[in-house]
């Protein structure tokens, strides 16, 4: 079965019904309790002409999910590359008391990594090998797009686990990736992916809020970039104006004429009248 073609503009500007997903995912999470409107198609925070994905997790809303999954595509010994970004607003968006995972690969039980947040910082979990490790990334840049590579291959040994990740544009994946660990990425059964946010609460009130802008997944990182497709500008150009004709330039006024002093004979002729005239 091919990987899925990925989420791509345009993204219908509305909220999803209750367990309704994109057509590029099989599922939307479904708890018995859920909102319909853990996802929502608005403009992008940052950038209003586009349209993004809002993606709310509350507590109390069946077993955390608010998430899209896609078909179980993944089998043993195969290899994966995921493209996709992610946004917080504003740090009272993602008042963090639980778990809060943003991006998974999961066969049964845990994933066998994913992408998170813990104290204000961008995590990556991984359970290579059977043993659950963290490393941090870097700080959540609140209000900028957060954009993540991960590339997986699934099997006995031999598994990989790679991840590149970026502020404002998609990450260099020339240059070395911030995680690459290889062993037993293997769990049993076929794998698929998970985007949305996967969250605890200890706050019966809590409530985090993110924003999804693309995600592309192919068994390279070419093919995931061309599925994804384009990604949100960095900022938002601000409109050249016009410039104003240029107005009729003032004439210039005409020059004085210089002023003449008197001849050498005028000259003389005058120290001769005042020579007398003293004398």
């Amino acid at each position: 079965m091919p990987l899925i073609e990925g989420l791509r503009q345009p993204i219908p500007r509305r909220k999803l019904a209750k367990g309704e997903a994109l057509p590029d995912f099989a599922k939307a999470s479904d708890p018995a309790n859920a909102n319909a409107d853990m996802w929502e198609g608005v403009p992008d925070p940052r950038n209003p002409a586009r349209i993004v994905l809002k993606n709310i997790n509350r507590a109390g809303v069946g077993d955390g999910h608010a998430t899209m999954t896609t078909g179980r595509e993944l089998p043993k010994g195969s290899t994966s590359h995921v493209t996709t970004g992610f946004l917080y607003l504003l740090p009272a968006d993602l008042k963090q008391t639980g778990r809060n995972l943003i991006l998974q690969l999961q066969m049964k039980g845990s994933p066998i990594v994913a992408i998170s947040t813990l104290n204000g910082n961008w995590t990556v979990v991984d359970r290579i090998n059977g043993t659950m490790s963290r490393k941090t990334l870097g700080p959540i840049a609140w209000g900028k797009w957060t954009y993540f590579d991960v590339a997986v291959k699934l099997a006995d040994s031999g598994g990989f686990v790679k991840v590149w990740w970026a502020v404002d544009r998609l990450p260099e994946l020339a240059l070395a990736p911030v995680l690459s660990k290889s062993g037993d990425t293997w769990q049993g059964e076929t794998g698929h992916h998970t985007i949305g946010q996967y969250s605890g609460h200890s706050d019966p009130d809590g409530e985090y809020t993110g924003y999804v802008d693309v995600f592309g997944r192919g068994t390279t990182a070419q093919e995931a970039r061309a599925k994804a497709g384009p990604i949100a500008p960095a900022s938002t150009p601000e409109p050249t104006p016009d410039p104003d004709p240029d107005p009729d330039p003032e004439p210039e006024p005409e020059p004085e004429p210089e002023p003449t002093g008197p001849t050498q004979a005028e000259a003389r002729a005058a120290l001769e009248v005042l020579r007398r005239y003293v004398g």
